[in-house]
């Protein structure tokens, strides 16, 4: 309709992977076959409020061969304590809902949450077969709201939730849920014929702990409280 529409999508990707670079693993200096992913969407966008809010909506199914997946031995063979291989597949389906636009006269919004179920899909053999990816959440959200207080200032916050994680590949160990808050203000102004901005931004206000990505050897810790105040101008 004029203000409604619903769209499927096809699309096939490819992804180079190199070698194994790792002398503690058995299959180290191996060439990698690329990745394969093959996806399917199907989706729906509403225009509400005279083109003000956007609303939209998908499911979708995505499937990738050849992943590589690198596990700890249980036992070492000649000194390797892990084993990198590319047998099976992975494939991840959910669904995602977002909004975005002007919902008052002074408040605008954009956000989005997803539902993710992801999955090895290995030999059945293979202790993966049903596991879950490292870093693959079931739910997660973010919210950013921008309220305008004058035509030249404005204030910002932002929410992002991610959902609890596996940090290996066997889904013996996990990472705990966290929300991130993040404010902020924008104060636009004229000087000398040029509109100059002063923006500040306090991203983790909260100084919430949290793991990001990464496994149990390389994750990556959560960046503390900060702030950052920025100066432009253009001309």
């Amino acid at each position: 309709t004029q203000n409604a529409s619903i769209y499927v999508n096809y699309s096939q990707s490819f992804s180079p992977q190199g070698m194994v670079n790792n002398e503690d693993d058995i299959n180290n200096k191996m060439d990698l076959e690329p990745e394969y992913g093959t996806q399917y969407e199907l989706g729906t966008k509403w225009e509400l409020y005279d083109g003000s809010l956007l609303l939209t909506g998908a499911i979708f199914d995505i499937t990738v061969s050849n992943v590589t997946v690198q596990q700890t031995l249980d036992t070492p063979v000649n000194g390797k304590t892990y084993i990198t291989t590319q047998e099976g597949e992975q494939r991840h389906k959910g669904a995602e809902v977002g909004a975005q636009g002007q919902v008052a006269d002074k408040w605008f919004v954009t956000g989005s949450m997803m539902y993710l179920n992801a999955e090895y899909s290995r030999p059945a053999s293979d202790s993966l077969n049903g596991k879950t990816p490292i870093d693959a959440p079931e739910f997660s959200a973010n919210l950013w709201i921008r309220y305008e207080v004058t035509e030249s200032f404005a204030l910002n916050f932002g929410a992002t939730y991610v959902g609890e994680r596996y940090a290996d590949s066997q889904n013996t160990i996990t990472k705990d849920d966290y929300i991130k808050v993040d404010v902020g203000a924008a104060y636009t102004m004229p000087i000398m014929g040029s509109d100059v901005s002063l923006r500040m931004n306090i991203r983790n206000l909260f100084d919430k702990d949290y793991l990001g990505g990464g496994g149990t050897t390389d994750v990556t810790v959560g960046q503390g409280r900060n702030v950052n105040l920025a100066l432009e101008a253009k001309f």
